[in-house]
């Protein structure tokens, strides 16, 4: 192809591209254009829950907010509740971090409703924010996908420490390049990835909920060299939190390079608990919400009393 007439139509095509970019930054910046947003994502989802029988939930563009878009521009929703009052103690919950683990967004929007209409008054001092959906594009496919549109697993691309050293290399070795395990080619490259770090920077969360599916067990990750009381604390919450959920199985389960137990349990000392369903299965939401809605009040009112001047400012991501 003659090189002028190569540069010419790419001039083109990137002219006629420029309206569209226009149009998703103004409709970040532009509150109604957000609300459009939100509400054609809500008709997405509620056909999807539809298709599921999930009678109990649905998405109101009403009840959330989002700052950052996924790869494919859905808004990445989440909700907070400071119903404590400013300056308490925040528990972040995270759900489907994996597009095809059916039973987590159940849980997450299903808690939603219970602090807005069915039990508000269980609430009154809980601080918490919850994300529904990490990754919606992978959740919205009619197959659904582990990985976000970039073929990313999520829970493997937080900066860690030993990402740019193993990740990469730990893929191989132990997964032998299994595509449902990749992290990325670097460290944070995904808006999702972002998106987590941006709620763990903003509300600076005491403890963090993720909730999983299908390996069946409760697993907490946590790292201080300061105070082994707040250790303490940390593993005897993991124990309340099996307990009441009819003795869920409770183990400790290793981090990976880039997890969010490795990037913000061990590297930031907040504990965070993940939450693994034993079924990804849609049917088991109402279920599986019977069995923990109690567990995770208890998480959302437990309040940490032997934190460290040292440890509050470790989770300063």
């Amino acid at each position: 192809m003659n090189k002028n007439l190569f540069l010419f139509l790419f001039l083109i095509l990137s002219i006629s591209a420029m309206p569209l970019i226009f149009a998703q930054e103004q409709g970040e910046k532009n509150p109604q254009n957000k609300e459009k947003v939100l509400d054609l994502y809500c008709k997405k989802l509620n056909i999807k829950f539809k298709s599921f029988g999930w009678g109990k939930i649905t998405c109101n563009p009403t009840r959330w907010t989002y700052d950052d878009l996924s790869v494919k521009g859905e808004p990445l929703i989440y909700q907070s509740f400071m119903n404590a009052g400013e300056g308490k103690p925040i528990t972040l919950i995270l759900c489907t971090v994996h597009g095809d683990e059916y039973t987590s967004p159940y849980l997450c929007i299903r808690l939603v409703r219970d602090i807005i209409f069915d039990n508000p008054q269980k609430y009154k001092n809980v601080n918490v924010v919850i994300a529904p959906l990490i990754d919606p594009d992978g959740f919205l496919l009619k197959k659904p996908s582990r990985l976000n549109a970039n073929g990313v697993d999520i829970n493997r691309n937080f900066p860690t420490k030993n990402w740019d050293k193993e990740a990469l290399k730990s893929w191989a070795k132990t997964y032998k390049k299994d595509p449902r395990r990749f992290p990325g080619h670097k460290a944070a490259s995904e808006p999702e990835t972002l998106f987590q770090m941006g709620l763990i920077e903003k509300f600076k969360p005491e403890k963090i909920l993720s909730i999983h599916a299908p390996y069946g067990f409760l697993d907490y990750d946590f790292s201080s060299e300061d105070s082994e009381s707040f250790s303490q604390e940390v593993r005897e919450l993991a124990k309340d939190i099996s307990k009441e959920s009819k003795n869920f199985r409770l183990v400790d389960f290793h981090v990976f390079p880039g997890s969010l137990g490795n990037y913000a349990g061990l590297e930031r000392a907040i504990p965070t608990y993940t939450l693994e369903l034993s079924t990804s299965s849609s049917q088991w939401g109402e279920p599986y919400w019977e069995r923990f809605k109690n567990s995770f009040l208890k998480v959302m009112q437990y309040n940490f009393k032997s934190k460290t001047e040292n440890n509050l400012l470790k989770n300063q991501p």
